[in-house]
């Protein structure tokens, strides 16, 4: 709460006395958070983001670049929790700023009014295969769904039928679904035809259902408008990956050289191996996120005390914060090269660094060292126009020039983990216990996911090698010295040094050099 700009606006309570109530007493923690809940309700706090965003846009001149990518962050998770898909959000921005040209002077409030999350009515048509059909449309209707031959639809006849072509003769119809945008109407309409399946493979097991890759959505209140939009809104798509050619080079090094499919641990593999992949091919966020959850809690020893949250939280932690820095050094790096490959590799080359450096490493020491400051500043020149770019290359530095700010950082980062692995925790339990399903559960989804996909990664760069570990308990206790080690160092006062690009970018310990021991 301190020193969220957002909250010192709506919160009309000193925000010392909620930090001043008894931890304690769960009776006052109650009561303040009741308290809290009510001063900072979601539209609020989206629309005051709004304002604080076009305050400073109004007044240029000010040095205020932090707070306006902290407000704009606020306000993109605001608005997915008010229940926007990503994908509308992202194809409103295109369309706004990069379609056409911006005008010098932008009125923020026609992009405001475009993309506030007004609940709209929508029709979905959806084609489909399935033995539904032979349902009577009455009790269809309890799903708020009717099923129709392609051929029957008067309304939008040409655009539906180039949908289904020649795969689907049938077509299910979801009447009056409420959502935000076009995106979030298909994503709930489907959702309501895997209920009518499920249903139905209750008394008919062998019944499958296959629908098509898009859905033909009319928005039926407030405006005429109409589209096909994709079908397969998976929250897996939205996690880094890697193309097929290199997946398939992954895939053949962690079979010849990971221990652990053949080890004491296979069982444990597998098991996880199986629940991701049942996280990656479920269409429903609740199965994607019950899965991803039991693949970290299959793969966490239970090691540290008898709590499953406490085991998964205190395991993972340590490869979440041993990673940050390099992750977000590597990802800065390839959006550098992405911009101009030539140029950003030609300066990086020429930085003052350690030997034997590798690229990342020299790109840190260009941006963390003292001596490499012109040669950044003619990076930052050469950027121009690449204002957003520059603007993260700029504020990385201002995090890595100093071990207690990198530091800080990471503690940042590591809190915040902590916090989101209980949120996911909560929810699975929310969906397995309740049934319920809050509106950010797909943001947790792609997070569960990327947490465990730098854990799978990391134990199966610490299973195989020279150095290697034969089980994930040995892996996660040699992650959790390391993490120690690794922020013992990183609080250790002294200049920044070209040795810092070694310390603060941790990678997993590499394979001895035989040819030393060897010689060809």
């Amino acid at each position: 709460m301190r020193g969220n700009i957002v909250i010192q606006d709506l919160v009309s309570i000193d925000q010392d006395r909620f930090f001043k109530v008894d931890k304690k007493s769960p009776v006052e923690m109650k009561k303040v958070l009741a308290v809290l809940s009510g001063e900072l309700k979601q539209y609020p706090y989206a629309v005051k983001c709004f304002h604080l965003i076009q305050e400073i846009l109004q007044n240029p001149g000010g040095s205020r670049k932090n707070d306006l990518d902290f407000l704009c962050r606020e306000l993109m998770a605001s608005l997915i929790n008010l229940g926007l898909s990503s994908q509308w959000i992202h194809r409103s921005i295109l369309k706004f700023f990069f379609e056409n040209p911006v005008p010098g002077e932008v009125d923020m409030r026609e992009f405001w009014e475009g993309i506030f999350p007004h609940t709209h009515s929508f029709r979905v048509v959806t084609p489909v295969s399935s033995k539904a059909h032979l349902i009577e449309e009455g009790y269809l209707g309890a799903f708020g769904a009717k099923i129709l031959d392609k051929d029957s639809i008067d309304d939008h006849e040409e655009e539906i039928n180039e949908l289904c072509a020649d795969n689907f003769q049938r077509v299910i119809i979801s009447e009056n679904v409420q959502a935000k945008d076009p995106f979030a109407a298909v994503e709930e309409a489907n959702h309501k035809i895997s209920r009518l399946h499920h249903v139905y493979g209750l008394f008919n097991h062998k019944n499958e259902l296959s629908i098509g890759e898009k859905s033909f959505v009319i928005q039926k209140c407030c405006a005429e408008n109409s589209g096909a939009y994709s079908n397969s809104v998976n929250r897996m798509q939205f996690v880094r990956d890697k193309l097929p050619n290199r997946a398939a080079r992954a895939m053949e090094t962690m079979m010849k050289q990971v221990r652990f499919p053949a080890g004491p641990d296979r069982k444990k593999f597998f098991n996880a191996v199986s629940f991701h992949g049942m996280s990656n091919n479920a269409t429903s966020v609740e199965n994607q996120l019950v899965n991803i959850w039991t693949a970290l809690e299959t793969i966490a020893p239970e090691a540290y005390s008898g709590s499953t949250i406490s085991n998964v939280t205190q395991g993972v932690l340590p490869f979440i914060g041993l990673n940050y820095m390099s992750r977000l050094t590597r990802c800065l790096l390839g959006d550098v090269l992405r911009w101009n490959r030539k140029a950003g590799y030609q300066i990086i080359k020429a930085a003052e660094c350690g030997a034997g450096d590798n690229l990342l490493q020299q790109f840190y020491c260009l941006l963390a060292l003292k001596g490499n400051e012109p040669l950044l500043q003619e990076l930052f020149n050469r950027m121009e126009n690449f204002h957003l770019l520059r603007y993260r290359a700029f504020s990385h530095r201002e995090v890595i020039k100093s071990r207690r700010k990198t530091l800080k950082a990471i503690l940042d980062h590591e809190q915040r983990v902590a916090w989101q692995i209980h949120r996911i925790y909560r929810t699975r339990n929310l969906i397995v216990h309740r049934g319920q399903l809050p509106t950010f559960a797909k943001t947790l989804v792609v997070n569960a996911h990327d947490y465990f996909d730098q854990v799978f990664e990391l134990t199966c760069a610490l299973g195989g090698g020279d150095q290697y570990y034969d089980t994930y308990e040995d892996c996660f206790n040699y992650m959790e010295m390391r993490y120690k080690k690794y922020k013992d160092d990183l609080s250790k006062g002294g200049e920044i040094s070209a040795e810092d690009a070694r310390l603060a970018l941790w990678f997993p310990p590499e394979d001895i050099d035989h040819r030393t021991l060897l010689p060809h």
